[in-house]
């Protein structure tokens, strides 16, 4: 039995720019979010922050980006890409995709609680691709 191959899309590498400034604007609006006490919209914002910030960082490294439905391929292409010290980038990612299924289809409200946690993650996660990649 062999590995499933991510599907992946090439993306001129100098287009990475673009998926970083869109993570940092919803990175921007996750946090005047939960100062506003909107946690759904940070919440959303914080899990979009991550998905364009993956995409910028793969783009970057390898000319492409995930065109999976499933986000935890463009995860595993971020730990194949990312090196030895992509391990708690990964796991801060990670944390915060896990959750986009709840957070967008759900019947149930984004908690406080929650929204600081996937906003923490989201933090940690921006900080680790700024050192990374030139904006």
């Amino acid at each position: 039995m062999t590995a499933e191959k991510t599907k992946t899309k090439k993306v001129e590498r100098k287009l990475y720019r673009n998926y970083f400034k869109k993570a940092e604007s919803f990175y921007k609006a996750a946090g005047s979010s939960i100062k506003e006490l909107n946690y759904e919209a940070s919440a959303l914002a914080s899990i979009h922050c991550v998905i364009s910030g993956v995409d910028a960082f793969l783009v970057f490294k390898l000319g492409e980006r995930s065109s999976s439905e499933r986000h935890s391929d463009a995860v595993r292409l971020l730990s194949q890409a990312g090196g030895t010290d992509s391990k708690q980038a990964i796991k801060h990612a990670d944390a915060v995709l896990s959750e986009k299924t709840a957070v967008e289809y759900l019947d149930v409200l984004v908690t406080e609680k929650q929204a600081l946690e996937l906003f923490k993650h989201a933090d940690r996660f921006f900080s680790w691709l700024k050192e990374r990649i030139p904006e």
